[in-house]
């Protein structure tokens, strides 16, 4: 009978820890992008220096992530992953070591930091259990979502007469690339019949002035810009930014100055960043050219902390009014869960409109219609912003037509050439690749922009 007794106390002991381990398990972790209803408002992550006056929002914002915080250290014990934390513990420890360029908000959670300010909407970047995201999403009232990272759908996705042409274009005056690639030279030609004229003008035709003083923002995956197409560094600046993350004991966050920022193996942001500026196979040859690099995760989609930081350092201090364009080549797939992710997005889109800045995006390669009635891809549908599809460029068999896999319908404002070829520093080498998607039009887009802002400086275009 007493080994029976016992035999049930130990059989109940086993139940315990199953239902626990059993707990765990049904409580799923990951990052999550917490938002809150900051009723002061805005206030800057990118300071200019570490001895400014802290703002009543930033207050405020301090003491919601030291209650946060708490709740994260007393629930340490239901994550079925702890050494997450201790990784992420970690490697903010070893960032405040670094004397790095340094920007933002003073506060003392390793755990739980802001990756976005705009109007009143903060956002925190945390990896919590879901149910601790339940909590924290019921506990705190200014908390009013919490979005875990994982619902969110993202994807990176050529005989001329001179004086003709500047009588047509009104250009101060003429520049001609001879013999260009289908991409560039699609841009600067008539309508091509080939019933009608028989032979096809290969040279890209474009102004002297080629995008000078005008600045293009590429916030993308990773650069190398030391290398030949963006050698003429006496007509410009070419250089990267890759932002790190909260890494000193005020929380502060850094970023560096390069010309080689971030890693992908994908090369997305190299090829953009030459569609858009490069000397042989870009653009606006004389573009200021500033790559913004976003960090990839492992399977090649983007960062979302480093997203929201994008925004937030574009907003916070890269517009130079009517002299920016802003190109970002990724698509996000709309989904009622993400809501409050679109509608922070657009705040940023319409806040960097009102500075004088020119958001160009990409259309997307899911072969959709897109219209006012269809809200599928962001940030493409947005007002404020100019969205570019894809027309075929692979010969001139089937010039203007739309590309195969490109996205189409009255949300797309413009179309360009989809299928480019570009050269890149691959593997410590310069490579000519060939490649395709509305990822591509879009920089030829945001460079043709350049380079007629550049061509008419006394104006002042905005996106519409």
């Amino acid at each position: 009978m007493k080994n029976f007794y016992l035999l049930n106390i130990l059989l109940l002991l086993i139940n315990i820890i199953f239902a626990e381990n059993d707990k765990k398990l049904n409580n799923k972790e990951e990052h999550y992008l917490i938002f809150v209803n900051n009723v002061y408002g805005e206030f800057k992550l990118f300071s200019n220096t570490k001895h400014e006056k802290r703002e009543e929002s930033q207050v405020f914002m301090e003491s919601l992530i030291e209650e946060i915080n708490g709740l994260i250290i007393d629930n340490i014990d239901t994550y079925q992953h702890p050494e997450k934390l201790e990784e992420i513990e970690t490697t903010s420890k070893l960032r405040k070591r670094n004397n790095v360029q340094s920007d933002l908000l003073s506060l003392k959670s390793d755990y739980i930091y802001p990756i976005s300010s705009i109007k009143n909407t903060t956002v925190l970047y945390a990896y919590l259990p879901e149910k601790l995201a339940e909590e924290i999403r019921s506990s705190f009232n200014d908390v009013y979502d919490c979005l875990p990272e994982s619902e969110i759908d993202i994807s990176f996705s050529h005989y001329y007469n001179e004086e003709d042409i500047l009588n047509e274009t009104n250009w101060t005056s003429l520049e001609v690339q001879e013999n260009a690639d289908l991409h560039l030279s699609l841009l600067s030609q008539g309508l091509f019949n080939k019933n009608i004229i028989n032979q096809y003008d290969n040279n890209y035709y474009y102004p002297s002035s080629a995008g000078s003083n005008t600045t293009i923002i590429i916030m993308d995956s990773s650069f190398n810009l030391n290398y030949s197409e963006f050698s003429n560094t006496n007509d410009r600046f070419v250089e990267c930014l890759e932002i790190k993350n909260i890494s000193d004991e005020n929380g502060e966050i850094y970023y560096e100055e390069n010309k080689k920022c971030g890693k992908n193996s994908f090369y997305h942001g190299e090829t953009v960043s030459d569609m858009a500026g490069g000397l042989v196979y870009g653009v606006a040859k004389r573009a200021n050219i500033l790559g913004l690099s976003i960090e990839s995760l492992e399977n090649g989609t983007p960062n979302f902390q480093h997203i929201n930081w994008g925004f937030q350092f574009i907003y916070e201090s890269l517009i130079v009014p009517y002299k920016t364009i802003i190109n970002i080549s990724l698509e996000i797939r709309y989904s009622e869960s993400i809501k409050s992710l679109i509608e922070l997005y657009e705040n940023y889109v319409n806040r960097i409109t009102e500075k004088g800045g020119i958001i160009v995006t990409s259309a997307g390669n899911d072969k959709k219609l897109l219209s006012t009635n269809r809200k599928l891809i962001y940030p493409c549908q947005y007002e404020n912003t100019i969205c570019v599809g894809g027309v075929a460029s692979e010969n001139i068999d089937n010039l203007y037509t739309i590309a195969s896999y490109s996205n189409y319908g009255s949300s797309i404002d413009v179309y360009a050439p989809s299928d480019i070829k570009a050269k890149i520093i691959k593997n410590n080498s310069i490579h000519t690749i060939i490649n395709s998607g509305t990822s591509f039009s879009s920089p030829l887009v945001s460079g043709m922009i350049s380079t007629y802002i550049s061509e008419h400086p006394s104006n002042k275009f905005i996106c519409q």
